[in-house]
């Protein structure tokens, strides 16, 4: 699980110099890919990517899948990093970075991941199945986070499922409005009414 614990060792010096020494610190510290796990329920999958560099050189993006039936995290090439240095389009990153992984974790409605090295700047959310015609936000939920330890702390946060947006809001008109209020306003007082 080398792998797995290697992207931490900087986030753990941080959490060892904390002084308030919380809770909080103690559980991800000394969190594992075993209590990620107990965290999951059925539907659910966590995702954790890493970026290293091979033998040659050269930078590959791996994965590791865990799922509640995990006996292990299962390990998964995805690529190369150098394919998705050149803003891919959404259909290639569906082909480059979700296919290999959907290949062991298709099952699963409720997707955790967190992106490391070159996948923390690109949309991967937003990949498109040119087969299927859809998006993969489509068919799956994903969430990404910075670390699939924080499904250890954050389980019993809501997730927010509607929102109110508003568009097209004229603030000229508004303006205006509040103008000619302020004038009626004025001649009322300047009248004593």
């Amino acid at each position: 699980s080398i792998l797995f614990n290697k992207g931490y060792l900087m986030k753990s010096n941080l959490i060892k110099n904390n002084t308030r020494g919380d809770e909080f610190a103690n559980n991800i510290l000394n969190a594992t890919w075993k209590d990620v796990l107990k965290q999951l329920s059925v539907g659910e999958v966590a995702i954790e990517f890493d970026e290293i560099e091979t033998e040659n050189q050269t930078k590959k993006i791996l994965a590791l899948v865990i799922s509640e039936e995990s006996k292990a995290p299962k390990l998964v090439e995805v690529c190369d990093a150098d394919l998705l240095t050149n803003n891919p389009t959404e259909e290639y990153l569906y082909d480059l970075v979700w296919r290999p992984i959907l290949q062991v974790a298709n099952k699963y409605s409720n997707i955790y991941f967190s992106p490391s090295g070159i996948l923390h700047k690109l949309p991967i959310e937003s990949a498109f199945n040119k087969c299927e015609n859809s998006y993969i936000s489509d068919k799956y939920s994903l969430y990404r986070l910075s670390s699939t330890r924080e499904l250890i702390t954050n389980r019993n946060e809501k997730i927010i499922k509607t929102a109110t947006l508003y568009g097209g809001i004229n603030y000229s008109s508004i303006e205006k409005n509040l103008e000619i209020y302020l004038e009626s306003s004025k001649s009322i007082h300047d009248n004593n009414i």
